[in-house]
């Protein structure tokens, strides 16, 4: 069992903290051992640390709100974030998008995401358990 830590913005933090986003999409990097999604497996646990872009743009952790932690369920690999958004369910992955059109565009509007992809695939983490 590995640990791992999701950096992830407020309001999918939320939608997981309530139980109406059971999913998390990654994009894998395999030059960075830590944003290296592939290796993620079943029954590894996941730190989720709700972050946030400060005014500089750089990505920090948001102070006064803890981390989640959880046991995978599975890692599903795609070759795009359409098949994964099929494959998962958008409700699963973004519950709150009103389009599966919207949710791509998400996705591909992440820094290096859309490039990621084409070389590495995508990921599918599922969360499965709550640990407390």
């Amino acid at each position: 069992m590995k640990f791992w830590t999701l950096n992830i913005f407020l309001e999918s933090y939320k939608e997981i903290d309530q139980g109406i986003k059971s999913v998390e999409g990654r994009s894998p990097d395999p030059k960075n051992p830590e944003k290296n999604y592939r290796k993620i497996e079943a029954g590894d646990r996941v730190i989720i640390r709700p972050v946030e872009k400060d005014s500089a743009g750089k990505i920090r952790p948001i102070s006064g709100i803890g981390d989640m932690e959880f046991i995978v369920a599975f890692n599903h690999r795609y070759k795009s974030t359409e098949d994964m958004l099929n494959g998962e369910g958008l409700q699963n992955l973004m519950p709150n998008a009103k389009s599966f059109e919207e949710a791509v565009k998400f996705y591909h509007s992440l820094p290096g995401h859309e490039e990621r992809i084409k070389n590495y695939g995508t990921c599918a983490i599922g969360l499965e358990t709550r640990v407390y």
